[in-house]
Formats: C-alpha cells, sequence, structure tokens
C-alpha cells in the first residue's frame, strides 16, 4: 500500500482559493447542520486552538461545530490533492468524500497523528470511485500488449510507491501494487468492479508512465 507521505506531495500548485474553500464549507454544512436542526454555522474561536483528535471526538458526540473546523483545517490540502489528479471534478469528489466520513466518524478510533491521513484516504477513496464510474461509462480498447510489469522487479517498492503517487491516479495506483503482489488482472477487476479489459488498460498505461519516470 502507498504511504500516505506520499499523497501529501506537490498540492501547492493545485491549491483552491479561499472562495472555493468557503462555497465548499457551505455545501457540507447544508448537510451536517441539518442534522442537529441549524442552517448557520456557530463560531468556532474555541475550537481552533483544538487539537484534530479533540475536534474529532468532540464532533464524535454530536458537535457539528467541531466537525466544520476539523474539516476547514484540512479542505485546502484535500482538494488541492484532488485537482491535482480529478481538475475541476475535485470540489465534489471532496465533497462526497467528507460526506461519507461525516456517516462514519461517530465510529472511527484513531490517535491524533492519524486523524489527517484518515481524511486523505476518505478523499483517495472517493477519487477511485468517481475514476471507476468514469471509466464505466467509457469504451476503451485494448492495450496493444500486455504490460511490462519487469520494472517492479527491477526497482526498490519505495521507489515505485514514490513514483506512481507521482505519475498516476489513485485507481492506477491502486491496480499496480495489486499487480505486483501478483493478482491477475480478473482478480483486480472483481475486486475493484470494473473488467478486466479495463485493468488491463489501466495497468498498461500505468506501466508506460512509471517506465518514463525512471528513464528521464
Amino acid at each position: 500500500m502507498i504511504h500516505e507521505a506520499h499523497l501529501l506531495d506537490c498540492l501547492t500548485a493545485h491549491a483552491p482559493s479561499v472562495a472555493d474553500v468557503t462555497r465548499l464549507r457551505s455545501r457540507l454544512w447544508a448537510v451536517w447542520g441539518a442534522s442537529i436542526g441549524s442552517t448557520t454555522r456557530a463560531p468556532r474561536t474555541q475550537h481552533r486552538t483544538q487539537s484534530d483528535i479533540a475536534l474529532l471526538r468532540a464532533a464524535q458526540k454530536g458537535d457539528a461545530t467541531a466537525l466544520d473546523t476539523l474539516i476547514a483545517r484540512y479542505l485546502p490540502k484535500l482538494v488541492g490533492y484532488a485537482r491535482k489528479h480529478l481538475g475541476d471534478e475535485a470540489e465534489d469528489v471532496v465533497h462526497a468524500a467528507m460526506l461519507q466520513f461525516f456517516r462514519k466518524v461517530k465510529t472511527l478510533q484513531m490517535r491524533d497523528d492519524r486523524v489527517e491521513p484518515m481524511l486523505f484516504k476518505f478523499t483517495r477513496d472517493a477519487m477511485v470511485d468517481a475514476q471507476r464510474a468514469w471509466m464505466r461509462r467509457q469504451k476503451i480498447e485494448p492495450p496493444p500488449a500486455p504490460a511490462d510489469m519487469s520494472l517492479l522487479n527491477r526497482v526498490a517498492l519505495t521507489e515505485v510507491a514514490k513514483a506512481l503517487a507521482a505519475v498516476c491516479d489513485p485507481l492506477a495506483q491502486t491496480v499496480v501494487l495489486r499487480a505486483s503482489r501478483g493478482e491477475s488482472n480478473v482478480e483486480i477487476a472483481a475486486a475493484l468492479d470494473l473488467n478486466a479489459n479495463h485493468i488491463g488498460v489501466i495497468k498498461h498505461r500505468a506501466m508506460e508512465a512509471l517506465r518514463r519516470h525512471f528513464e528521464s
């Protein structure tokens, strides 16, 4: 599995504007506020200096303002990361990711240093879902030849993980890492709810991108 640290790189160039973040927070609050019967966000003054884990625990007890504060702390990074791979669809994908986080927040168990990576995981999962849905709508031709996986035997896995994060989208990262564990296209397709031909295309393109990366 790719380490979370590799997924936090290269965000600055894709950072959203203050207006983008404000708009997204308002969209999220329309759901969270409704859950507690509030249409306006309360002042966040009392929460701004609290740690991530303190905000998470308060949110788990029904404090929607704490949840808003926690998410606002990381929205620029999350949207920046999604934009790096998805462009204009990033805001909708992060919105979906944070709604999924909201649905699961009461059952989450973690340490303070794991809150940020967890939010990135929710975002990454939403990105994979969005890319998977897009691929179902496309007619994708078979790759010209089976993907050459020999590169994975010549380069250290840590270097491959860094390169994957740099040149491949999250779905391609997942496919290559599963393939590196010996899973067939059919097995990967079943796990990701795609067909084996799509997996072959993704794997072929990802390995070509990795090859160009290491040859440059």
